[in-house]
């Protein structure tokens, strides 16, 4: 079963220091087990100019591994760190996808 991890982020989507911090987190999501990351933001709605992330992982044990190894990771905890300062972190949540057609 297909596993998305989203996360909502305050803050501007624009910014340009985001950009190397993006592709440093995306290398590391990636190496421990992610398969799939997708950037964005919210266009209407109450999280309007809010950004989204939706990380993809082939199953559960898969996603919860990459969350235990990312961790343990001292270039994860920088990098997320400096997003984290540019971007606090609103809410992330995991959705199970069962069905596809």
């Amino acid at each position: 079963m297909l596993v998305n991890m989203i996360v909502r982020r305050k803050g501007d989507y624009r910014d340009n220091r985001l950009v190397p911090l993006r592709k440093e987190g995306i290398s590391l999501l990636k190496k421990y087990g992610a398969t799939s990351h997708k950037f964005g933001y919210f266009q209407s709605g109450p999280y309007a100019g809010q950004m989204m992330v939706v990380v993809g992982y082939p199953d559960l044990a898969s996603q919860e591994r990459g969350m235990q190894q990312l961790s343990q990771d001292v270039e994860w905890k920088r990098v997320s760190g400096e997003i984290e300062k540019l971007a606090p972190l609103q809410e992330s949540y995991l959705s199970v996808i069962t069905e596809e057609h």
